[in-house]
């Protein structure tokens, strides 16, 4: 029912300096052809959408977000409905975000209907498993199977690749799998394995003489990108990471408001390189293998959206609707597993190494203390640094973390790293739209 009262201003209630995450309200403007709704939920709840459209009768969808725009958690925006769930009116006391960056007022849960214009209380946010990135690898394969059981008509079969229904391999693309594994490898053999697919030699030379590497000398040729400017170990992982990830369809959902799936692949992994070069942390990866473990970081999204393409689109909508979310709750709801299981599966499967399917594994676990502790670190840090720079949206739970000194890496050389992702920013853009569709 909607309820008409008096107006209120966000005077009537205190400041609220610093209040801890698990008292902020989740706000989320939606909307529809009729206008926008302010929603407020709970704080680490899933806001599902279904009961709220059916709760307003309107087919919401939440309105596409920018990176560090706060949304006012204070009910009451102007000309708008405040949609409240019920569990949020029992509350003795909430953090509501004012609109300001770090600015919030303190409410019990009886004060957010007071001298509201037209609200609505119903329930439509559920719990979410606290911990969804399980330690213990020994069962992801019956996650695996149990998913796509669950959500396809597939049958389940003994290779994963097959069983996802993954097209297999060519041959230009194995035998960089295999340089890979090859520490020694030559750089003939190199030049030899990326000239046998035209796209991948354009792409490494292109990659080569872009801004981020800013060659004095325009590369000419593949042995010349590889020898004067990238590198065997970069190029080799460049490469790996365009072939696998060019064996599956790019998503055609996307959250509003991330960069889409290429630009984040490029900006994590020219980050993780940077990073690792500065670096003095014993035990760090190499550049080329940060590379690589940067590229293929969000390779869970290309197997679930190939695999399970309307419920990726589903889950795209609701990860718009809990920005306050890692995406791993919203993928376990969804899916009952994240994406980095089966993403990490795939590329296990295919003998990749441990060090980048235990990254890719567990980068959202923050706990994790394993064999590749410091790639997992690294890893976040690189997240966190896009984050900070506007380049790429964390929630709130994934913010601080490891400093630069935690990680080996001089302020001077953290910022000259800093300045070097600023000015490629728009050359890593037109990279992206280089790579596999």
């Amino acid at each position: 029912m909607t309820l008409r009262d008096a107006s209120r201003t966000e005077l009537d209630l205190p400041p609220y300096p610093d209040p801890p995450p698990e008292e902020r309200v989740h706000a989320q403007i939606m909307m529809d052809g009729r206008g926008q709704l302010q929603v407020l939920a709970p704080p680490a709840m899933l806001v599902e959408l279904e009961p709220l459209r059916k709760l307003t009768g309107r087919p919401l969808r939440p309105l596409p977000y920018m990176h560090s725009e706060p949304i006012r958690a204070v009910p009451g925006l102007p000309g708008m409905t405040v949609i409240i769930d019920e569990l949020l009116l029992d509350g003795p006391r909430w953090a509501l975000a004012t609109g300001v960056a770090g600015e919030y007022l303190r409410a019990s849960g009886s004060e957010l209907t007071i001298g509201l214009v037209d609200r609505e209380v119903g329930r439509f946010s559920v719990r979410v498993d606290p911990h969804p990135t399980l330690r213990d690898r020994s069962g992801d394969r019956a996650l695996i199977d149990g998913s796509v059981s669950r959500f396809t008509e597939l049958r389940i079969r003994q290779r994963l690749d097959e069983t996802l229904q993954i097209p297999p391999l060519t041959s230009s693309k194995r035998q960089i799998m295999a340089l890979q594994g090859k520490p020694d490898c030559e750089l003939r053999e190199v030049v030899v394995a990326i000239e046998s697919d035209p796209s991948f030699a354009a792409r490494i030379v292109g990659w080569a003489n872009s801004g981020f590497y800013a060659p004095r000398v325009a590369a000419r040729s593949v042995g010349d990108a590889i020898n004067r400017v990238l590198g065997i170990r970069t190029a080799v992982s460049m490469a790996l990471g365009i072939a696998l990830s060019g064996s599956l369809r790019v998503p055609q959902a996307h959250v509003g408001g991330a960069p889409p799936f290429w630009l984040e692949a490029l900006l994590t992994a020219a980050t993780m390189e940077a990073l690792a070069h500065v670096s003095n942390l014993p035990g760090r990866p190499a550049p080329g293998d940060a590379y690589l473990i940067g590229l293929l970081a969000n390779f869970g999204t290309l197997v679930i959206s190939h695999v399970f393409p309307e419920h990726y689109a589903k889950i795209c909508q609701l990860q718009e609707a809990n920005r306050h979310l890692n995406r791993t709750h919203v993928d376990q709801h969804v899916l009952q597993m994240p994406r980095e299981i089966i993403g990490a599966a795939l590329l296990e499967s295919w003998t990749l190494p441990a060090s980048l399917t235990e990254s890719v594994r567990f980068q959202h676990m923050f706990d994790y203390d394993g064999e590749f502790a410091k790639h997992v670190r690294l890893l976040r840090f690189a997240r966190q640094l896009l984050d900070t720079e506007g380049l790429l949206e964390l929630p709130e739970s994934e913010r601080g973390g490891d400093r630069p000194d935690d990680l080996g890496i001089r302020p001077e050389r953290l910022a000259s790293t800093i300045e070097r992702l600023r000015s490629s920013r728009e050359m890593l853009d037109g990279a992206a739209a280089f790579l596999p569709m």
